[in-house]
């Protein structure tokens, strides 16, 4: 059975802990379910896997968004949600990148 290493795994796993405590079953299923989301992005956006994965994080992460300066990205995840750009004016000062 071929393998697929994720780099980006170590990621996940330290923002679940940082959330939710020590890992377990929860974490295998956060993890699993967080990778999915990444794996369905990136076909569905036809796009790479590491803008795909921060923005899953997004979208598995209460109010939570990606803000992003690729608008190719952008314009193709936008109606998914939980994105914007760094101009957006929804932004409050402790959200953008530069506060």
């Amino acid at each position: 059975m071929p393998h697929c290493y994720w780099p980006q795994a170590d990621v996940s796993t330290r923002l679940f802990t940082h959330h939710h405590g020590t890992g377990g079953i929860a974490q295998e299923f956060f993890n699993g379910l967080l990778h999915q989301t990444t794996i369905d992005l990136a076909i569905r956006l036809n796009h790479h896997l590491f803008d795909t994965l921060y923005h899953a994080v997004a979208l598995h992460t209460s109010r939570a968004v990606l803000i992003t300066a690729d608008r190719r990205y952008f314009t193709k995840a936008e109606p998914i949600g939980h994105i914007v750009l760094p101009d957006d004016p929804g932004l409050t000062d402790d959200q953008h990148p530069d506060a």
